[in-house]
């Protein structure tokens, strides 16, 4: 099972917090796990943040044949800063917005850049600017269509809850009472999935996998 999509999504998750107890609903039973917030003021999760935002930078430049890359320090706001990117930029670049100033990164030079090689940047550099401080939740952003977006998928479960649900509803035998349960906003949150099940007159014949492999039913992490 997919949790990212749970994890990123605020239509299901509105009072998140890191590291807060998250149980998934489905045919199955109940999965619970301790999820993370992965966001860049958490100290819990800010190493692991930059970690995967140092391979997905990386990972995008090193696909290409350049062997330098250009960098440039700006400090206009946003609007002037997007005109200069528009009319200046040519190449693939990354955006990283900083407290007082944002970082162009290109394949290609651009007034102001400086050159680097690419290899010693990205192993060097890049970390420096990526453990500056940051609160906000928007910091990196791409040239358009270099960065491919994820495709959205819809989870695989009816609910989620943020209580220990297990035994609760593992004690509901028929689909009226699970149906019943998770009509009670109190218990959870429906998923779209949920929506649909709850909706149907008929049981629903298909069994879901809401465990991913090598867990359990019912074992709560």
């Amino acid at each position: 099972m997919r949790l990212t999509a749970a994890r990123l999504n605020p239509k299901y998750f509105v009072d998140y917090k890191c590291g807060i107890l998250v149980s998934f609903v489905g045919r199955r039973g109940v999965f619970s796990i301790n999820l993370p917030c992965r966001q860049w003021g958490c100290e819990e999760c800010r190493e692991q943040v930059i970690v995967c935002h140092i391979k997905t930078i990386s990972d995008l430049f090193n696909e290409l044949k350049c062997v330098q890359v250009f960098v440039g320090y700006r400090d206009e706001k946003e609007k002037k800063l997007s005109n200069f990117i528009n009319k200046n930029v040519s190449g693939h670049y990354c955006r990283i917005n900083g407290q007082d100033k944002a970082v162009i990164i290109s394949d290609r030079n651009f007034d102001g850049a400086r050159r680097y090689d690419k290899r010693k940047f990205l192993e060097c550099e890049l970390p420096k600017i990526l453990n500056q401080p940051w609160k906000e939740k928007r910091r990196i952003s791409f040239s358009s269509g270099w960065k491919k977006p994820r495709k959205k998928q819809q989870p695989k479960y009816w609910a989620i809850s943020f209580r220990n649900i297990r035994d609760e509803f593992n004690k509901l035998s028929t689909d009226k009472e699970r149906k019943d349960w998770l009509c009670n906003k109190t218990n959870c949150r429906l998923t779209q999935l949920g929506e649909e099940f709850v909706k149907q007159d008929t049981t629903i014949k298909n069994t879901l996998d809401v465990f991913p492999k090598g867990k359990e039913k019912g074992r709560t992490n």
